[in-house]
């Protein structure tokens, strides 16, 4: 009788410890992850409504149309540099001026019908350092994932905008959103002229 009670009592003890032992496994959030195509914009008189606008957290692109209803989802637009030269570019649309010399004067606020935008975030955008790390990238799932992968010599800079066409096809760019979401996309695809397109696999913190 006695060796059945201290059976029962060492099975309660364990029951109970196992019971109120503190979880300490922490599971990393998992990273979103879209692909998207957006239109390059690069004739006004050509293209009236292309999908130049990219909100990287939904990775969604808007039409010029769509974009002032969405102004507080943009975080970057795609058009060119200049008027004369065929180098596309991804641009914050808070440092966004259509001034010549930056960013094409062809392409001003109000051939993209930014002029009247509530909110032109500010994004940061700089290179990954990108075509070895690819692999990397691939394998990118949770937050700790893409925190290792930073560790590993890459760092974001002050840039606003950069240059993103054929000849870039397998980079890495690095992003910071106005909301301090960091991430990165690698550009899949693209192709420059007045059908111009990139299509992004984007990678953002939830």
């Amino acid at each position: 009788m006695k060796q059945k009670t201290l059976i029962a009592v060492a099975m309660y003890v364990s029951i109970f410890t196992t019971a109120c032992k503190k979880d300490d496994t922490t599971t990393s959030p998992t990273m979103k992850t879209f692909i998207v195509n957006v239109d390059l914009a690069y004739d006004p008189t050509t293209q009236p409504n292309p999908a130049c606008f990219i909100d990287f957290d939904e990775g969604k692109a808007y039409k010029v149309s769509e974009g002032a209803a969405n102004a507080s989802k943009i975080d970057g637009l795609y058009l060119l540099r200049y008027a004369i030269a065929n180098d596309p570019i991804i641009v914050s649309p808070g440092s966004y001026d259509g001034s010549p010399g930056y960013v094409e004067a062809d392409w001003k606020k109000a051939d993209l019908l930014m002029q009247n935008w509530g909110t032109y975030n500010h994004t940061i955008v700089t290179d990954g350092a990108s075509k070895h790390t690819s692999t990397g990238f691939a394998a990118i799932k949770t937050v700790n994932d893409f925190n290792a992968w930073l560790d590993d010599g890459l760092k974001y800079t002050t840039s606003d905008f950069y240059f993103m066409d054929n000849t870039h096809i397998g980079n890495i760019y690095l992003f910071k959103t106005h909301q301090n979401k960091n991430g990165a996309f690698k550009l899949i695809n693209a192709q420059n002229g007045s059908t111009g397109f990139a299509t992004l696999e984007i990678k953002i913190q939830p």
